[in-house]
């Protein structure tokens, strides 16, 4: 045992004795949650392997006497003070990695030494003999445990890969269970920059993404609130099947710049509880069909975002009944009265709404025009800002010169009203 103990000192010895140096000065901070520990996927490998080593010595050192497994002090005396030493630092970081409730990891540091992201590979049609067996191979993440974190609340990952978060490896000994050790108590996942679909990662253990679609997928995140899936590769089609099914507890689900064309997603009727939905930075052209990938076609849903895609029109944001925050700023927007009047007039409980950066913002007197759209001008926020006392009193001298303007155009005859060139139809 001697020789194991200076060993595993002298390999890793500093960077233990420096993460317990930092979890020490900082431990009330991330015990809080004030702080976020981030570790890069090689420093995880690093700890979780030493954690292991020390639990095969608390076992050793419990035995069937009834001793405390933990005890592992007494057992060690012919050890030397340096191990000793090293491994009651280790002890310390297990300790407080257990009670730890937020944890960031990033691959980036694992493929690129030098700090850069990682590029994704290239698919050519000619490989080498040598090139074969390194595709194949799992990331580093597949094969991290992150079983020390009992009390993990909130993971975020970074440039990690989530087609090998299922696959299994190629040697024995070596089973993929990261995200699997903590998704029965896991409450919030940020995927940010990963390369793979979610439905890679609701994979239930021993299946494939294929035979995941044959029957439903049990409730394998069962207290999962919040998913975010950002600049990521994520291709559409499977995520309401995966998701709904698998987190019936999700409340928000983040879903912005990843390349999305369409809102219906084949209409597998979402997750239940949804009240959040950010669809934000993508390729959407169309919202007609967006409650169709909503449970109970978006019953509980009361904010969304759909900044920054290619929206022609508003028609089918209409349905959403229960919105009381709606982001369409940035799209192609063009007509005040058939867009802003259709979520105006059809969306009685919307207190909060962003039309900027839109063709109709360009327009003079844009914001006094878009909130004369609802009956009080006081039950909206525009474009995240209340309605002052100057828009209140363009809004009362505009709502006169409408009522003049209508008077007079009655009055002509051989009118009937007349109509406006906002009244061409959409564009599907």
């Amino acid at each position: 045992p001697g020789s194991v103990g200076c060993a595993m000192a002298v390999g890793a010895g500093d960077a233990i004795s420096a993460m317990a140096a930092y979890l020490s000065r900082h431990s009330e901070e991330l015990l809080a949650g004030s702080r976020v520990l981030t570790l890069s996927t090689r420093e995880l490998a690093r700890v979780t392997a030493r954690l292991q080593q020390l639990a095969r010595l608390s076992e050793l050192g419990g035995g069937p006497g009834g001793q405390n497994p933990n005890d592992w002090s007494r057992q060690l005396d012919h050890w030397h003070a340096s191990d000793v030493e090293y491994l009651r630092r280790l002890e310390y970081v297990r300790a407080l990695l257990e009670g730890l409730r937020t944890l960031r990891v990033d691959e980036h540091d694992l493929h690129a030494g030098d700090g850069n992201p990682p590029t994704p590979p290239v698919t050519t049609s000619r490989t080498t003999s040598h090139e074969r067996p390194r595709q194949q191979l799992p990331s580093a993440l597949s094969l991290l445990s992150l079983a020390p974190f009992a009390s993990l609340a909130r993971l975020e990952l970074r440039g990690c890969d989530l087609a090998a978060a299922t696959r299994q490896p190629i040697w024995d000994g070596n089973l993929v269970r990261g995200l699997r050790e903590v998704r029965a108590h896991l409450e919030e996942l940020h995927l940010r920059g990963c390369v793979g679909t979610l439905a890679m990662i609701f994979v239930a253990e021993g299946e494939s993404t294929t035979s995941a679609h044959d029957k439903p997928p049990a409730a394998t995140w069962p207290r999962l609130r919040s998913l975010a899936y950002v600049g990521g590769e994520l291709l559409g089609g499977e995520t309401d099947a995966s998701v709904g099914a698998c987190c019936p507890e999700l409340t928000s689900l983040d879903l912005r710049r990843n390349g999305l064309h369409a809102t219906d997603q084949g209409g597998t009727g979402g997750p239940r509880r949804l009240t959040r939905l950010d669809l934000g930075f993508n390729r959407i052209r169309s919202a007609r069909r967006l409650y169709l990938s909503l449970h109970a076609n978006g019953a509980a849903l009361t904010s969304l975002s759909l900044r920054g895609n290619r929206l022609r029109s508003t028609k089918g944001l209409e349905l959403l009944k229960s919105l009381r925050s709606l982001d369409v700023a940035g799209n192609l927007l063009r007509s005040m009265r058939r867009d802003v009047t259709n979520i105006a007039d059809n969306l009685p409980r919307l207190r909060r709404a962003w039309l900027e950066d839109n063709p109709l913002a360009s327009v003079a007197g844009y914001r006094t025009q878009a909130l004369a759209c609802w009956p009080d001008e006081r039950d909206i926020e525009l474009d995240g800002r209340a309605a002052s006392k100057f828009d209140r009193f363009a809004l009362r001298h505009y709502r006169k010169a409408t009522q003049l303007r209508d008077r007079m155009r009655r009055m002509r005859p051989g009118t009937n009203g007349g109509t406006s060139d906002d009244d061409d139809d959409d564009d599907d």
